[in-house]
């Protein structure tokens, strides 16, 4: 079977984040923490053409989907939306 890997774009952070975060990313496959960090950066940056509130309501919603498919457990859920409200507090 073909390795698609090749494929998925690797999304590092563009700022300095928390080191539970970066221990919650790197726990991550490829395309989970890609998709996530992308957002983060979003939020962090303000370069995302969606609105802060937008761009923090997605990342709430992909920790708590995380949470509900067991990636991450429930502190690390927690974790993530504080990060998210904090980056979103911070433009």
């Amino acid at each position: 079977m073909k390795n698609d890997n090749q494929f998925i774009a690797t999304v590092a952070l563009e700022y300095s984040a928390p080191p539970a975060i970066q221990a919650i990313l790197e726990s991550l496959g490829e395309v989970e923490r890609g998709a996530l960090a992308k957002r983060l950066n979003f939020l962090a940056k303000g370069h995302g053409a969606n609105s802060a509130d937008f761009d923090w309501g997605v990342c709430v919603g992909y920790a708590d989907t995380l949470f509900l498919t067991g990636r991450i457990d429930a502190y690390k859920q927690e974790d993530l939306a504080k990060h998210a409200k904090e980056l979103r507090s911070s433009r």
